[in-house]
């Protein structure tokens, strides 16, 4: 540590000098002539086993490429992964085939809605595609009503249905 540094902790106080100590002790081992010794003795065998430090790049690189080689070959390809099914939840589940009819209605709020207006409009526009005239239906449709909006289209729930699916094959 340079005289400048000493003199600034010295200015900041007690409880600094006693920190910049206690980092210096943690870092004296490693300054020792016992270890600088140590590892020139690791390096040295190093060179005499005939494994210099570009020969040890090389291999750390071969090794990187047979794994990356292996993971190709054994590995399915990206997409392949997760073919089937929409996992079911809140936003797909008005994109599944049969529309899953009994969860929408399993989980729509007292007053019509579901956890937003965005899933709202989406399982509305669902249930008008299966049950238009379910109570499920037209307590979602009052509501919807309520706050200024409507079910979604039926352009606007297939384009969701094919970005919903379009979004898992890739995943």
């Amino acid at each position: 540590m340079n005289k400048d540094l000493e003199v600034t902790v010295q200015e900041l106080g007690p409880g600094y000098a006693e920190l910049v100590g206690r980092l210096r002790q943690a870092y004296a081992p490693m300054e020792a002539p016992e270890v600088r010794l140590g590892i020139r003795r690791l390096k040295g065998a190093l060179r005499e086993g005939g494994l210099s430090s570009r020969k040890v790049a090389f291999l750390v690189a071969a090794s990187v490429m047979l794994v990356l080689a292996l993971a190709a070959v054994f590995l399915p390809a990206p997409g392949t992964l997760m073919k089937g099914p929409l996992p079911a939840n809140v936003y797909t589940v008005a994109c599944m085939p049969q529309h899953a009819l009994d969860e929408i209605i399993r989980t729509q709020n007292n007053d019509g809605s579901w956890q937003s207006d965005y899933i709202t409009r989406q399982n509305a526009a669902a249930l008008k595609a299966v049950a238009a005239e379910s109570v499920a239906y037209r307590k979602a449709v009052r509501y919807l009503r309520s706050k200024g909006l409507e079910p979604l289209s039926d352009a606007e729930l297939q384009s969701r249905t094919d970005a919903a699916y379009a979004l898992h094959r890739r995943s």
